[in-house]
């Protein structure tokens, strides 16, 4: 007897603990994570959204093989969910001509100004960090650093340079534009630059991002013993000095905070602007600190300003 008032007092407290449960923890809602396709920061984020809310979640892939996005998106619209979550930027812009009432949360897209998702029920978390918070984590860990070099495709990225220039206007730092077309030109481009810049910071940008444009910098940068700041831990595991990443966990939880407040404490998406991330990824290169001269002393203002904002800090010596 004893045992079993036990354990009927056991079972009796979490039904009372459930019942006390606040509403945000409730399957009341319906959410639709819609994704471009399947890809692991993809499923990061994903994993990030499902672990801050409690909802009832049903994921979709715009890229599936078998089927069509149109269909794909018929497929989420028919599970009537309260909010969509759009990770990417195809997702992102198909779910904004598919509804204009259902709150819609985009994430994973690169330089959202240039994709117009502005409707008053879409709001969305920055993939990058604000061209403000670039340039104030650039001040912090290279106060010395005045000439800022940037590659960047002419066609594409002109605008974006132009804004980083005036951006540093007055503060004793400039952008020097690295024109590069053509990717196959990098190395050749690069070379008149010796000299002329004291690091090299890399943009969302098509010729940047590619891999000859990338091998370029490289060998750039340790040729003249000049910083390599990338997008990505995966450019640092290559060689690149440092990686100014998401993390896309967080970023996840992120949205996954939004969407409860949206959801379950009516806040209005209209009123909501683009957000920037909570939390930055930094990846730090051992081995290239050490080879073009920052040593340890670099690590240890990397693990300051990572402390001071609370970045995550991935020290790789590949």
């Amino acid at each position: 007897m004893p045992k079993l008032r036990l354990r009927w007092r056991f079972l009796t407290t979490i039904l009372l603990i459930e019942l006390a449960m606040p509403a945000q923890f409730a399957l009341a809602y319906r959410v639709a994570i819609v994704l471009d396709e399947d890809l692991a920061p993809y499923r990061k984020v994903t994993a990030g959204i499902r672990a801050q809310t409690r909802m009832e979640i049903q994921t979709y892939y715009l890229q599936e093989s078998h089927t069509s996005p149109e269909k794909t998106l018929d497929e989420a619209k028919m599970a009537k969910p309260d909010l969509y979550v759009a990770v990417g930027p195809k997702s992102a812009n198909a779910l904004q001509k598919k509804t204009q009432t259902v709150p819609i949360i985009f994430c994973m897209v690169p330089r959202p100004e240039e994709y117009a998702l502005i409707q008053p029920n879409i709001v969305g978390v920055r993939l990058e960090q604000s061209r403000g918070a670039q340039i104030s984590l650039m001040k912090e860990l290279f106060p010395s650093h005045a000439r800022i070099g940037v590659m960047y495709h002419p066609r594409m990225s002109a605008d974006l340079v132009e804004e980083m220039r005036k951006s540093l206007e007055g503060q004793q730092r400039k952008i020097v534009a690295i024109k590069v077309p053509d990717p196959k030109d990098a190395a050749r481009v690069l070379k008149g630059y010796a000299g002329e810049i004291d690091l090299l910071w890399m943009l969302s940008d098509p010729s940047a991002l590619h891999m000859e444009s990338f091998d370029a910098s490289l060998q750039f940068c340790f040729a003249n013993k000049v910083p390599f700041v990338a997008l990505s831990e995966a450019f640092v595991a290559k060689g690149a000095l440092l990686g100014v990443s998401a993390d896309y966990l967080n970023l996840g939880r992120q949205v996954g905070q939004l969407a409860n407040e949206i959801l379950f404490e009516n806040l209005d998406i209209k009123k909501l602007t683009l957000l920037d991330q909570d939390v930055v990824h930094l990846s730090l290169n051992m081995k290239t600190a050490e080879k073009i001269g920052l040593g340890a002393q670099f690590a240890g203002d990397v693990l300051q300003v990572a402390a001071k904002h609370s970045y995550a800090v991935m020290p790789l010596s590949p």
